[in-house]
C-alpha cells in the first residue's frame, strides 16, 4: 500500500527491487522504541557510528524526520558531514554519511531506518540496521511488522526502550 511519507507506490517497488539487488547480509538488527524525539536518538546514534572505522552510513526513513536529523547534524556541538535527503549521486559518492528517502543500493556497515512507516523491510539489509521509532501508533504499527519480517528471516532483533 501508498504510505504516508510518500507519494507514490513507486517508492515501494524501488524497496522491493533494492531486496532483490541486495544479497541477504543479516547482521545485528535492533528496534529503539523512543519516548521522546527519535531525532535525537537516532543523532547519538549517528555520533556513536561515526566514532567507528564503518566506512558507510545511511539513514533512510521520513523525510520530515530525515530533515530534522539534517538540521541536528549541522548545529549543535559541530557539524557533521553528510549528504542530505535530494543530495546528487555526486555528493553521496564522497560522504560518509548519507540521508535518504530511499534504501541502499548495497548493504551499508550500518543502517538506521528513521520513523519510518513502511511495514516491508526486505530492502532495509546491513551489517547492522537500528530500527528508530517513535510513540505514535502508526509509527509502532509498523516497526512491530518489521521486527516480525526480520524473524521470520531467521534474525531475532533485539529491542531497546530509550
Amino acid at each position: 500500500g501508498q504510505g504516508r511519507n510518500r507519494s507514490s507506490g513507486r517508492t515501494a517497488e524501488r524497496f522491493r527491487s533494492a531486496a532483490r539487488r541486495l544479497d541477504p547480509v543479516m547482521g545485528v538488527v535492533r528496534f529503539y522504541a523512543c519516548a521522546g524525539d527519535p531525532v535525537l536518538v537516532a543523532l547519538r546514534l549517528v555520533h556513536k557510528a561515526l566514532r567507528e572505522p564503518d566506512p558507510a552510513l545511511w539513514v533512510t526513513g521520513d523525510a520530515t524526520a530525515l530533515q530534522a536529523l539534517s538540521r541536528a547534524l549541522w548545529s549543535g556541538d559541530g557539524f557533521v558531514a553528510h549528504a542530505p535527503p535530494g543530495a546528487s549521486e555526486r555528493v553521496r559518492k564522497c560522504s560518509r554519511l548519507i540521508l535518504s528517502t530511499e534504501p541502499p543500493e548495497q548493504p551499508p556497515g550500518l543502517l538506521i531506518s528513521l520513523e519510518a512507516l513502511d511495514t516491508d523491510a526486505a530492502g532495509l539489509t546491513a551489517q547492522r540496521h537500528f530500527d528508530v521509532f517513535g510513540g505514535g501508533q502508526a509509527q509502532r504499527d509498523a516497526a512491530r511488522e518489521r521486527f516480525r519480517w526480520h524473524q521470520r528471516q531467521g534474525v531475532q532483533p533485539e529491542s531497546v526502550q530509550v
